[in-house]
């Protein structure tokens, strides 16, 4: 059997909304959208430690970077409809199952 981590690789190419990383979401109900290419719904259990909160004002702040990498493990997106909150995660190894 394998970790759960093994297979998720970070998207490290512009134009990523909450820097480069590997996305997660709250609802999958508005998410089916957001994916650029077709892939699969998991359900994953994630580790988020050191978490940056940032609202639709502050993404600039993280937008295509992955400056907060030196702080943070994950960057979580308040988004103002609680059904559309994301998350980046740095590592793969943040995965649990």
């Amino acid at each position: 059997q394998y970790p759960a981590h093994i297979g998720f690789r970070r998207s490290e190419k512009p134009s990523q909304m909450l820097g480069y990383g590997i996305y997660f979401a709250r609802s999958i109900n508005n998410t089916l959208l957001k994916a650029r290419f077709g892939g699969a719904i998991i359900c994953a259990q994630v580790r988020m430690e050191n978490v940056l909160e940032v609202t639709k004002n502050e993404l600039h702040n993280v937008s295509n970077s992955k400056q907060w990498w030196n702080t943070y493990d994950t960057v979580y997106y308040n988004h103002e409809s609680p059904n559309k909150d994301e998350f980046c995660i740095n590592d793969p190894e943040q995965i649990l199952c």
